[in-house]
């Protein structure tokens, strides 16, 4: 090979070229591990780049150190946001350096799976507020809680001062919290004091809808505990 077997790394192979991958005392035509990892060169997935664990991602024939597509998706490692996990489209929904096949928060809404029962959508988390657009936004398995409407009376059952009784004006004439329309005492139980002074008594009115003819009217109807206000 033109070198002088006491300058040749390999004196009983001819290798011009000197090439010596891993620096040892012998050329790489005559050295079984040219990378020196301990792995031969005949069962190596890369012969000249050190992988002595062989990792081979994609479980073709080179290894990981030495293959330039590890996930075997079509895209060059050094161009992949996911270089262990196909994805040739790439796509990346948060726009930072992963690839939604292998960012753990895709939608970057601070949340991970599997606390995050929906990482394709930022507006579903466990902190998000749930609101209704049928979907679980805080992810407690539950869609639109809060917003249900029971009666069908068009007032969410959150707001429904008679959740199981369609009442869509909301009448709460004694001011209980509980709707006239299921409230087995929609009325107050007035007295002549605090109904009939002040005027009040012009927006009262007897059981039947009549309006009062004065204070004294309303005071003597009152003490029956039936006055009403007007309009209810």
């Amino acid at each position: 090979d033109g070198v002088n077997n006491t300058a040749d790394n390999c004196p009983q192979v001819a290798n011009p070229n000197q090439a010596n991958n891993d620096g040892d005392s012998q050329g790489d035509a005559c050295d079984a591990d040219d990378d020196n990892d301990t792995v031969s060169d005949s069962a190596d997935n890369c012969p000249l780049v050190a992988n002595t664990s062989q990792a081979n991602n994609d479980g073709d024939t080179q290894g990981d150190p030495c293959d330039a597509d590890d996930d075997n998706d079509g895209v060059a490692d050094p161009n992949d946001n996911c270089e262990l996990t196909a994805n040739s489209d790439q796509a990346n929904r948060d726009g930072d350096s992963l690839g939604d096949a292998c960012d753990s928060d895709a939608d970057g809404d601070g949340s991970t799976v599997p606390a995050d029962c929906n990482d394709q959508d930022a507006t579903v988390n466990p902190d998000a507020t749930e609101v209704n657009d049928g979907k679980d936004n805080n992810c407690n398995g539950v869609v639109d809680e809060g917003f249900e409407d029971t009666d069908g009376d068009g007032v969410r059952d959150l707001d429904d001062n008679c959740p199981s009784t369609a009442n869509p004006s909301q009448t709460d004439s004694d001011g209980d919290g509980i709707g006239d329309a299921c409230d087995s005492t929609p009325f107050p139980t007035p007295t002549a004091k605090d109904q009939c002074s002040d005027g009040n008594w012009q927006n009262l009115t007897d059981e039947n809808g009549n309006s009062f003819a004065s204070e004294k009217a309303c005071r003597d109807y009152a003490k029956k505990g039936k006055v009403k206000v007007k309009n209810k």
